[in-house]
This record gives structure tokens, C-alpha cells and sequence, in this order.
């Protein structure tokens, strides 16, 4: 169910597949039933997510990807390691560059090798399960105007709603449709004090879901983590 980002014939990320098919677990299929511009997007990747089958696919997988991240950090920090060669530099940018995907790295690999040092010093985590009711729900109405204003206000309104129950929660916007990327991006991407990659590695979450928008054939997910 779960791919990892690998390349072949690579002990590391052949490690890291192996390990990957590990969290393909009953208990997450269970639950799983129950931004920048310069970055940007293979366009082959659009009809991924025509179907409920493939959101649901989406999910399990980067739920997965996340779970290993978070299970196996000193191993995902090699994964890292392995790949920095797939950072190129064009007109006096950065990116990494995998699968027609192109993630903006404003430091260069200066940020690859800070979050490979935070993995290598992170010790293993929990588990997060999925949980329908952190899931940020956008009617159609919503989908079509969205903007980050109204993030802002949905976001105010979730918390609200939720912090009676849940000491702690964090929302994510994401452009990238594939789990694979876009759990690199997150672990790697530098804004807001690294805001994204602490989600991932906070050892308070236990929770997490993802919603999306798709208007004007674009894609954008919301990550809910909470506690």
C-alpha cells in the first residue's frame, strides 16, 4: 500500500522500503475506513485524485509515510542523506527535484542537512491514528472560493470546536499530491520555524486526518494533527 521515494538498487532505501511495508498494519486500515509558487507539481499526478478510491489511497499512504518518519527517524535520516544529489540548482535556486516534483529549498542543502541532523537526534515515536473528527470538512461552496482567509477562519473555528476534547492541534496546508513528496517537503521546508517538520516529530500527537480542496484542476490537502 505504502511506496517509499527510492531509488533502486540503494541499501538504504531498499532499508527503507522493507521497512515501509511494515505499517501496512490492519489496525491503520482500520482506522483509515472508520506554497508557495515556486515549488510545483507533476501535472500527470491531476487524476490521482478523481476518485474517493484514490483519496483513500492517499491517505493510507501518507499516513504511512508520516508513521515512518516518525517510527524509524534515525533510518528515514539516511533515506535523506542518500538523496541530496536530487538537489539541483536553477536560476540561482535550490530544489529538490523528484518524479516531476519540485520543492523550493530557499537555503539550499543547508536545510536537507538540518533536518537529517534533528532525524538522527530524534529517538522513535508513537504511532499516529486517523481520526475523522480533526478532519477540516469544506462544502462545495467553499472548495470554489477558497483562499487563505478562509483557511484562516476554518482553522479558528475547528480549534474551537475541538479543544474541549483536544489539548493540542495543528493544521497543515500542503500543495503536493503525492504522499511520497510531500512528507519531504514537510520535514525539509524551513518556513515558520520549521513549524511542519515539528508536527511530524512532536511525541505529543497521537492524531491525524487530511481534507482536501480541488478547484480549478488544483490540489491542496489540510494535515490535522492533534492530542
Amino acid at each position: 500500500m505504502g511506496t517509499c521515494v527510492c531509488a533502486q538498487n540503494n541499501n538504504i532505501n531498499n532499508l527503507y522500503s522493507v521497512n515501509q511495508k511494515s505499517l501496512n498494519v490492519q489496525d491503520l486500515e482500520n482506522n483509515i475506513n472508520n506554497y508557495n509558487n515556486n515549488n510545483s507539481i507533476n501535472p500527470d499526478n491531476e487524476k490521482l485524485l478523481n476518485e474517493k478510491t484514490n483519496e483513500k489511497l492517499f491517505e493510507t499512504n501518507l499516513l504511512n509515510e508520516i508513521n515512518f518518519v516518525r517510527t524509524h527517524p534515525n533510518e528515514y535520516a539516511e533515506f535523506l542523506n542518500e538523496n541530496l544529489k536530487l538537489i539541483k540548482k536553477e536560476n540561482e535556486h535550490f530544489y529538490f527535484v523528484y518524479n516531476n516534483n519540485k520543492i523550493l529549498l530557499r537555503e539550499g542543502e543547508k536545510i536537507f542537512i538540518d533536518a537529517i541532523n534533528h532525524l538522527k537526534k530524534t529517538k522513535p515515536l508513537n504511532f499516529l491514528t486517523w481520526n475523522d473528527e480533526i478532519k477540516i470538512e469544506l462544502n462545495e461552496k467553499e472548495m470554489e472560493n477558497f483562499s487563505n482567509d478562509l483557511l484562516g477562519k476554518l482553522i479558528l473555528k475547528k480549534r474551537l470546536k475541538l479543544k474541549e476534547k483536544y489539548k493540542k492541534t495543528f493544521f497543515n496546508l500542503d500543495i503536493f499530491n503525492e504522499p511520497k513528496i510531500s512528507v519531504i517537503f514537510q520535514i525539509t521546508d524551513e518556513a515558520f520555524n520549521k513549524e511542519r517538520r515539528n508536527a511530524i516529530l512532536n511525541p505529543n500527537y497521537n492524531y491525524f486526518a487530511v481534507s482536501y480542496i480541488k478547484n480549478n484542476k488544483k490540489f491542496l490537502s489540510i494535515s490535522s494533527f492533534a492530542s
